[in-house]
């Protein structure tokens, strides 16, 4: 249905390149086919790692896995590595066996965006052909506004994302609570599974604060007003948009060594980083942001990194 449906869109349409998104979900592998066969050169943005794992995440047992990036896509129904029962991988793990015998991906398509370095080499592992892949990374809509104040002048850090345990928030919590950093607050933002575990600890600790599901200009203001964003994913995130938001507010970031941290790191060698899952590594990242000088320094570098990136691609 999916490939008929292109083709007749293709006839009418006569496009110049193809963009494709998730194939999972609307459409599927067919669509490139079609692409290949009406001679239509393809791009394909890989947004999660769909390609080579059952669940997309790489992500079991709270860490990271590469089980079927570098073996048989079968380990992902051997690992149960999808929600519910074991079985339930069984579609997923088909596609990416049955694609990857057929070299499907590198015959349909011609151009694979990633948007960081490690999707580029986590691809490249699972038999993307290397002169295919581009890195790309992503790009705000937007450019945050400036800050009325700097980072020391705050006393609250962030954590903004989904409350689930893949994104740390579990940890965030524990670190936090036997931290118990002095003169500190913790501000959090999002909507989740974990939601019931965040409002119950802060009732019971002042220093905590809950704010819900925000949108995107509430949450930029609460980056342009804080002191810190706590970064703390579990598993290996494609890119994380929340850190160019943070350094495009001028918002020091303390981060997990997963999505662009890494990369970030190279660019701002005094930012707290930390192996993902370790809490008390986390613990003495949270510690470090008591140091007002470090704090300002990070946010004034972030921001400086933040225009340099946005003033070459204006180019």
């Amino acid at each position: 249905m999916a490939a008929r449906t292109l083709r007749a869109v293709i006839t009418e349409f006569q496009p110049d390149v193809a963009h494709v998104h998730n194939t999972w979900f609307s459409a599927s592998a067919s669509v490139t086919r079609v692409l290949r066969q009406e001679g239509v050169p393809t791009v394909m943005t890989l947004h999660n790692y769909r390609l080579t794992c059952a669940n997309a995440l790489l992500y079991r047992d709270q860490g990271y896995c590469q089980s079927c990036v570098v073996g048989s896509a079968w380990n992902s129904v051997r690992f149960g590595c999808t929600e519910g029962p074991r079985l339930t991988a069984v579609p997923a793990a088909l596609s990416i066996a049955v694609h990857r015998s057929f070299d499907t991906w590198n015959r349909n398509v011609d151009l694979f965006l990633a948007p960081s370095m490690f999707v580029a080499e986590i691809m490249g592992k699972a038999g993307i052909e290397e002169g295919k892949l581009l890195v790309k990374p992503h790009f705000l809509s937007r450019i945050p506004g400036r800050r009325a104040a700097p980072p020391s002048n705050s006393r609250e850090l962030l954590f903004v994302g989904r409350l689930a345990e893949p994104k740390g928030i579990d940890l965030v919590l524990d670190a936090w609570k036997r931290a118990k950093p002095s003169g500190l607050r913790l501000a959090i933002i999002g909507d989740g599974p974990s939601r019931p575990l965040v409002e119950a600890t802060a009732r019971e600790d002042s220093s905590v604060e809950y704010f819900g599901w925000l949108d995107s200009t509430a949450v930029l203001r609460k980056m342009g007003s804080a002191r810190s964003l706590l970064f703390a994913s579990r598993g290996p995130e494609t890119f994380g948009l929340v850190l160019i938001e943070a350094l495009g507010s001028g918002l020091p970031v303390a981060g997990a060594r997963v999505a662009i941290v890494p990369e970030l790191a190279r660019h701002l060698p005094t930012m707290p980083t930390f192996v993902p899952g370790d809490r008390d590594a986390l613990i003495r990242a949270i510690e470090t942001l008591n140091d007002d000088a470090l704090v300002d320094a990070l946010g004034a570098k972030g921001l400086s990194l933040f225009s340099e990136e946005s003033e070459a691609l204006a180019r």
